[in-house]
């Protein structure tokens, strides 16, 4: 149900991301039917009220292109960071009722940690917003999350969430500090076989997604794991195109040279 997108998301995700999904998203509708559908988590009633009130609030506020990516913290010991990225129509808007949102959360969530910290740049504070429990992450995403917690900022005119405040604030500052995908060999390659406009793409560096099949990717076909010396040297680049009810896939692996 959605129309295609045009451009690659390279200036807007850090350049340690090693899985990235770009998506048009013109019929929210349908995506977070689509999504609520997939999720087999037990939800209670106060979450399910929850999903509710944030998917009006991202039909009302989010624009048509949604970006999901996984990166590399600055300490590599740690799990990778998951972020999704969504293009607003009118930010100063879409943040008063974001805010309005999080006041509004009970009193006990308020209690559990504050509802708004920040992330400091040379430049600027950016607000981090804990959200209301919510399963949208997970089912915007497909990544496996283990926590209902979900973080917002604003950030390049975009709107960012996460499960954890400090993947946002490492977003942000390999953002701000110009540490982009853009200037790295292997998208730029890999991007050189793809076509600017289309409905849906995906990025994954394997060696990297071997390592965090468990924590995060959870759709990981079992023909690359059991293969996964072979693919460990390879990246994937996978295009989705639609035209007259046909799919048009472009299926991309390029070798990682030493």
């Amino acid at each position: 149900q959605q129309e295609s997108v045009e451009g690659f998301p390279g200036e807007a995700l850090p350049s340690t991301a090693f899985y990235f999904t770009k998506q048009g998203v013109t019929d929210w509708a349908s995506l977070l039917s689509y999504g609520d559908m997939q999720e087999t988590g037990v939800r209670t009633s106060d979450v399910r009220n929850r999903n509710r009130e944030l998917s009006h609030y991202l039909m009302e506020n989010a624009g048509q292109e949604l970006v999901a990516c996984l990166f590399q913290r600055e300490d590599t010991l740690q799990d990778a960071a998951a972020v999704l990225s969504l293009s607003v129509a009118d930010v100063t808007e879409a943040e008063r009722m974001l805010r309005a949102l999080v006041n509004a959360a009970s009193a006990d969530e308020g209690r559990r940690n504050p509802r708004i910290t920040f992330c400091y740049t040379v430049n600027k504070a950016y607000p981090i917003y804990r959200l209301p429990q919510t399963t949208l992450f997970e089912q915007l995403t497909s990544f496996a999350e283990p926590t209902l917690d979900v973080y917002a900022a604003f950030y390049g005119g975009r709107l960012l969430l996460a499960p954890d405040a400090d993947a946002l604030a490492h977003y942000i500052r390999q953002l701000d500090k110009g540490e982009v995908l853009n200037g790295a060999m292997a998208y730029q390659t890999g991007m050189d076989h793809l076509s600017d406009s289309y409905h849906f793409m995906l990025m994954a560096d394997f060696d990297h997604i071997f390592q965090q099949s468990e924590n995060h990717v959870r759709f990981v076909p079992d023909f690359f794991l059991r293969n996964a010396d072979f693919f460990r040297h390879f990246t994937l680049f996978v295009q989705f195109a639609c035209a007259d009810g046909m799919v048009y896939p472009n299926i991309v692996l390029k070798y990682k040279s030493e």
